[in-house]
């Protein structure tokens, strides 16, 4: 009797095991078409590759569609070379794989330009671009080239990221703009931008490094009927020979966080003797001076520790004349920032 107890027990208590049957397994269940690049450009070579983690797809046959044209086909053909068709243009990628669901992709290449500039003074007829220094601002705004696509681009949805850090207030529909705080203090990032279609389909992404960079000051001659001769900036070691025993000097700051310049203040030296203060602090009037008299300026930004700027300049040490040779330091040439932004 205690027998039959046991083996009662014994049988009540075995784990029921599931028979194999070979349709439980022999069924391709799973598979996931790679693109790269994942945001290919117009006519750019494109790989597309499957891959799947419970199943051998060399073992299976595939078959390719491009447009609607068998491209490649065979037992383990698990990937593929296209060519990206043209801007604002479409064509359905579609890898047939057998006993299986079709996967689709769809190649619609975009192109999404970033320009951006930052919140800091350059003077009124620069046509360079103002670059960021600590604690200033970043302006960007996406532009997605749509070919003629009759997408409208302000339907479509932005997502902004900064070092791949997605900035949630900063991103949704029509938000093709951002305005955020530069890098710090010599260090850079990289800000995004994603852009989704109505359906949420990722059309592209597009990327642009950006730097903070020191503010700079450029000295400038002023002539008495044309104004500011912006287009030579004076540089070590020579100064401009258009002028006869005097020349009206004005420091121009470039790059400092503050729009408004009444916020700088500006220390001159000639000889390394600071001058007197003038009426006008960003410009000073200078005699012709003796072969290698120099003269310099100090601009600093009254609220902020780190925004400052300073140069030197030096007169011709081979003549006592002013002369047109190209201003050059460190090997640089400078020619006018109107076109050509100092410190690029």
């Amino acid at each position: 009797m205690r027998l039959l107890y046991i083996f009662a027990i014994f049988i009540l208590f075995t784990p029921y095991v599931q028979a194999y049957t070979p349709s439980n397994f022999d069924e391709f269940t799973d598979a996931s078409m790679y693109i790269q690049p994942k945001y290919p450009e117009p006519g750019e070579e494109v790989l597309v590759n499957l891959q799947s983690y419970t199943n051998n797809l060399h073992n299976i046959f595939i078959q390719w569609l491009y447009g609607g044209k068998i491209i490649k086909e065979g037992v383990g053909v698990t990937n593929v070379k296209i060519i990206a068709p043209k801007l604002g243009k479409s064509l359905k990628l579609k890898a047939k794989i057998k006993g299986v669901t079709d996967l689709e992709r769809d190649i619609a290449p975009i192109l999404i330009d970033i320009l951006w500039t930052a919140q800091t003074y350059t003077p009124k007829r620069y046509l360079g671009r103002a670059l960021p220094t600590n604690r200033s601002k970043i302006q960007a705004v996406a532009i997605p080239h749509l070919g003629k696509s009759n997408i409208d681009p302000n339907k479509l949805t932005y997502n902004w990221y900064k070092n791949n850090r997605f900035l949630t207030k900063n991103s949704g529909i029509n938000m093709s703009k951002i305005t955020t705080a530069s890098p710090n203090i010599y260090d850079e990032y990289i800000l995004n931008v994603e852009v989704l279609d109505r359906k949420g389909n990722k059309l592209g992404r597009s990327g642009v490094n950006i730097k903070t960079v020191k503010p700079e000051v450029l000295l400038y001659t002023i002539h008495p009927l044309l104004g500011v001769r912006y287009n030579t900036s004076l540089n070590n070691p020579t100064l401009n020979n258009n002028i006869s025993d005097e020349a009206r000097i004005v420091a121009e700051p470039y790059y400092f966080s503050t729009i408004n310049t009444n916020l700088l203040s500006y220390v001159w030296k000639a000889n390394n003797m600071n001058l007197e203060k003038t009426s006008s602090p960003q410009s000073v009037t200078i005699l012709k001076s003796t072969p290698g008299a120099s003269l310099s300026v100090y601009v600093k930004d009254k609220n902020k520790l780190l925004q400052y700027s300073d140069t030197t300049y030096t007169m011709s040490r081979k003549n006592n004349s002013l002369n047109t040779s190209p201003n050059t330091q460190n090997n640089k040439t400078y020619t006018s920032p109107f076109g050509s932004p100092p410190g690029i």
